[in-house]
């Protein structure tokens, strides 16, 4: 398990959206931040647990992805849309 436990950990979250500079990734496991995103959009983030699911059918915005896209926006510099 140790192979897979790191693999876990570096998951890709969708590298060509990210505008956060966090390197395109997130951890695997569905928490507040991303269901909160799912209530915000109802278009992302709709795993329960895990966040396989959205990352393979390109539902998947972390947090961090989410926070620097509503920045840019406030901003008046919007990139590509989330919603």
């Amino acid at each position: 398990m140790v192979g897979g436990a790191a693999a876990l950990q570096c998951m890709p979250c969708k590298p060509k959206a990210n505008r956060s500079g966090d390197a395109g990734r997130c951890m695997p496991v569905m928490g507040a931040g991303y269901h909160t995103i799912h209530h915000t959009t109802y278009r992302h983030n709709y795993g329960h647990y895990f966040v396989y699911m959205d990352w393979l059918f390109g539902s998947l915005v972390s947090p961090a992805e989410f926070a620097a896209g509503q920045e840019a926006r406030r901003r008046g510099g919007a990139p590509a849309p989330l919603e």
